[in-house]
């Protein structure tokens, strides 16, 4: 059956919110499978990726940080993660989502890369089940998937 699901907005991360996502935690079983929030803020700023706040009825959830690489015609997505106890809960699912069918809008970008580290089983299990495929590929100690964003579009 159909259940209500709460509005998820993705926020970008500016001065007024920076501090409130720093604070966001990841379970400590979870520690060694994302960077912190502090340090994806500074390699967001730096390196001009997107940064955006995953918001829940104005509460902070999560974060994600995302490369537009027009060049590659490629996203990025280098974090995604959901604070302990705000997990489970499809928030992750619609963040995601939202930043594929906003990349699949976009005539420069053709895929999706996403990777994480092995043994994160809700990880992969949510990216299969968006589309995402394995590429047998090992990158900094992380597994590879991606996505032709072109594959399932309706023109």
């Amino acid at each position: 059956g159909l259940i209500a699901v709460a509005t998820v907005k993705l926020v970008p991360v500016d001065k007024d919110y920076w501090r409130a996502v720093t604070k966001l935690k990841v379970g400590e079983s979870q520690s060694d499978w994302v960077a912190p929030n502090w340090y994806s803020i500074i390699q967001a700023l730096f390196e001009g990726y997107d940064s955006k706040a995953i918001v829940v009825d104005e509460e902070f959830v999560g974060y994600t940080m995302y490369e537009i690489n027009t060049d590659k015609h490629t996203v990025f997505v280098d974090r995604l993660m959901l604070a302990e106890g705000q997990q489970g809960k499809g928030y992750g699912r619609a963040a995601l989502s939202q930043i594929l069918d906003e990349m699949r809008q976009r005539e420069d970008i053709h895929k999706s890369v996403i990777s994480f580290v092995p043994g994160n089983d809700a990880a992969e299990h949510l990216y299969k089940s968006l589309g995402y495929i394995d590429t047998g590929r090992i990158e900094h100690d992380e597994k590879v998937f991606e996505m032709d964003l072109r594959a399932n579009k309706d023109n």
